[in-house]
């Protein structure tokens, strides 16, 4: 398996910053992936857009595209609106991958539109296609279509623990590259993720969802019933996963260097004495650790490592029921006792 890793330009650190601990995990990179710097592009990796930012992502990315790292540039907006189809947008996309490709080292795209790769295919045959999450791809049906036109799929987070579809997507689409999101922790049962998507599409604003109230009321039940892979399981899932993708969008904001290297080593490394809750990228849990957590905070001492493998096999048999369940809540209720 090879990792997925975002980048986001940032007021408080650059590439040259994070480098020297990614070139030394390189071979166990895939790719870099980031939002194009154009405001005309749905994406909350921009919503910040300005002229220095975009200069500084530029920066970034031919820092990465010197090191020999891959990149892979994002058009998975959920919100592009009536004009998705349009030639305009049509021209707007390809045009982006154009411009980045002749600047930078680009080797993978990720669409949300079908119809984008398609023309991506017919334009830049060797780019690879990615199908981005925000597809919602979680059935065999929708699986096996997009892998006529996609190379990459990223299978939706709400199957991450239902093993034997993961194996038969893969056993059916052996040509096709399975990739799976492992640290995303929002709620399950949410009524609110795609409007929190659409949000997300043009907006890196506080979404006054109810994934802060409920994480507040009991942080680490709510994520151990989230669709996280916690690091130690990844090796549950080797034989038909082929790439891990990290997510740090809800966190970039706020972090340092440090802690975005500390997820790539939990994860690339197999690190498990990082806080559980330092891995995981949700908003409403970003905004609560933000808020109310402290260092002292009894949840920062639960690790990875004090995560029984118990968890994963329960998790493989879940039928995404918490009222009628309480495993996660009463696991997240003994960790903090200890």
């Amino acid at each position: 398996m090879k990792f997925q890793i975002g980048w986001t330009q940032h007021k408080k650190f650059k590439a040259h910053h994070v480098i020297k601990e990614l070139s030394l995990r390189k071979e166990k990179i895939d790719s870099i992936y980031f939002a194009p710097s154009s405001p005309l592009i749905p994406s909350a990796r921009n919503s910040g857009y300005n002229r220095h930012a975009e200069l500084n992502l530029y920066n970034d990315l031919n820092e990465f595209s010197e090191k020999g790292f891959n990149l892979n540039v994002l058009f998975n907006g959920l919100c592009y609106g009536g004009d998705i189809h349009s030639e305009k947008t049509f021209s707007l996309i390809l045009d982006t991958i154009g411009f980045y490709r002749e600047r930078f080292n680009i080797t993978d795209a990720t669409f949300i539109d079908c119809n984008h790769a398609i023309a991506c295919r017919k334009h830049f045959p060797s780019i690879r296609r990615n199908a981005s999450i925000n597809m919602f791809i979680r059935d065999l049906s929708s699986y096996n279509s997009a892998s006529k036109v996609f190379n990459v799929i990223n299978i939706d987070r709400m199957v991450n623990y239902n093993i034997e579809f993961l194996k038969k997507c893969k056993a059916d689409n052996p040509g096709t590259e399975l990739k799976l999101l492992v640290n995303e922790a929002c709620i399950n049962g949410c009524l609110l993720r795609a409007l929190h998507f659409a949000h997300l599409s043009h907006s890196n604003s506080t979404f006054n969802g109810n994934c802060y109230k409920r994480y507040k009321n009991d942080s680490i039940g709510e994520l151990l019933s989230s669709q996280m892979v916690m690091p130690q399981y990844l090796k549950f899932y080797e034989g038909f996963i082929d790439i891990i993708k990290i997510s740090r969008r809800d966190r970039i904001l706020s972090e340092g260097p440090g802690d975005y290297i500390n997820v790539i080593k939990a994860y690339m490394d197999g690190n498990l004495n990082s806080p559980v809750i330092e891995l995981a990228c949700c908003g409403g849990l970003c905004q609560y650790i933000a808020k109310e957590i402290t260092i002292e905070d009894p949840i920062m001492k639960i690790k990875c490592k004090d995560i029984p493998e118990e968890h994963f096999f329960k998790k493989t048999t879940c039928i995404q029921n918490c009222y009628d369940c309480n495993y996660c809540f009463s696991l997240g209720t003994s960790l903090l006792k200890k």
